[in-house]
């Protein structure tokens, strides 16, 4: 992780930034400007993955599934995003186009698999509330350097489930903790 490390907010999820290593632009609630080196890979893998959860609302995840997801099953991951967003939405009687903050989840580590010119994996260390306390669970998330920036690459079928591995606390140790928030 960067030395210049920041803190951005997406709908309560506080991840990491750098002046360095990106994201350089995040207007509109977007997440843009990574660098074309392994640092850059893992900013742009917290940001993309935050910014595609159907909890910012269609003003950040519609833009951000547009421009910064590529793959075969970018529009079955589309697809999915806007429902979850729906489904939610209309169970807690929220007004479209309104955030469904907060993000319950949040990212305790990261491990960069594999790193290439045009591609990036990151697995992200993730916590989430569950049944009897935390639960802890690993991502991968497949980048491609397109048009000058890290792009997210859809999970297989749209479906972050093909790609998520329920971990026990343990597994923490493989994996780089994010810098202590100050």
């Amino acid at each position: 992780m960067p030395d210049d490390v920041t803190w951005a907010e997406v709908c309560g999820l506080h991840l990491p930034a750098s002046t360095q290593f990106g994201p350089r632009d995040t207007e509109a609630g977007r997440a843009r400007g990574f660098a074309h080196e392994p640092a850059g890979a893992v900013l742009a893998a917290l940001h993309l993955t935050a910014r595609v959860s159907p909890q910012t609302g269609p003003h950040v995840f519609v833009p951000t599934l547009r421009e910064q997801v590529t793959g075969p099953d970018a529009a079955a991951f589309a697809d999915a995003v806007h429902t979850g967003y729906e489904q939610t939405r209309e169970a807690r009687q929220v007004p479209y186009g309104q955030p469904l903050c907060p993000i319950y989840a949040s990212v305790r580590g990261y491990r960069l698999d594999s790193y290439a010119d045009a591609a990036a994996t990151v697995r992200l260390l993730i916590e989430a509330p569950g049944e009897g306390g935390p639960r802890m669970a690993a991502a991968l998330v497949a980048l491609a350097w397109l048009g000058g920036d890290w792009q997210l690459v859809a999970p297989p079928r749209g479906d972050w489930a093909t790609v998520r591995t329920i971990l026990p606390s343990s597994a923490a140790a493989n994996f780089t903790p994010l810098p202590a928030r100050r």
